[in-house]
């Protein structure tokens, strides 16, 4: 049996684990050409899966590396 709670469309969502906390505030590693940065993201919602929604900070091709 599966019972959903909330469904969302065209959202961003990444493994919980590599999000950091720092300050209070939360980062992703990004990777950016060569370099490799940490980019402050808003979080939304969390999936029984594991997986975390990305309200902002991130955009569609980034790349998050742990």
């Amino acid at each position: 049996m599966v019972i959903t709670t909330d469904k969302r469309e065209n959202t961003i969502a990444i493994p919980q684990g590599i999000i950091i906390n720092k300050d209070g505030k939360k980062f992703v590693k990004v990777q950016e050409i060569k370099n490799i940065i940490e980019r402050e993201v808003a979080a939304g919602l969390i999936s029984s899966l594991g997986k975390i929604e990305i309200i902002s900070g991130l955009k569609e091709g980034d790349v998050v590396v742990e």
